[in-house]
C-alpha cells in the first residue's frame, strides 16, 4: 500500500493513474459529469424546456462550471511538470463556460 504518500501525491495518483479503484472511480465520474453537463446545455437549448426548466438548468451549468474548475485546480496543483501558464489556458475555457450562464 502507499502509506508514505503525501497528499499531493495520492491525489496526483488518483487524478492521473487508472491502476487504481479511486483513480478509475475519478475517470467514470469525469466522464459522467461531461455528458451530463453536454445534456444540460443541449436541454437549455431547447426553447420550451428553457421556458420550463431554465432556472434549474441554469443552476446545473454552474454548479458544473465548479466542478471542472475545482479539478483543473487539482490537476495543477498535483502535476509534477512545470506550469508556465496554467491560467492562460484556462481563459479562453473559462471565458466559454461561462457563456452560456451569462447569455440570459
Amino acid at each position: 500500500m502507499h502509506t508514505t504518500e503525501t497528499p499531493k501525491q495520492k491525489l496526483y495518483r488518483i487524478i492521473f493513474g487508472t491502476d487504481t479503484t479511486s483513480g478509475r472511480s475519478f475517470d467514470i465520474m469525469l466522464i459522467a459529469a461531461i455528458l451530463l453537463s453536454v445534456l444540460v446545455v443541449t436541454l437549455d437549448s431547447v426553447e420550451t424546456i428553457h421556458q420550463h426548466y431554465g432556472i434549474y438548468l441554469l443552476v446545473a451549468e454552474w454548479f458544473f462550471t465548479i466542478i471542472f474548475t475545482c479539478e483543473y485546480i487539482a490537476r495543477l496543483y498535483c502535476s509534477p511538470t512545470p506550469k508556465p501558464t496554467p491560467l492562460a489556458s484556462m481563459v479562453p475555457l473559462t471565458c466559454w463556460r461561462f457563456y452560456p450562464a451569462i447569455s440570459h
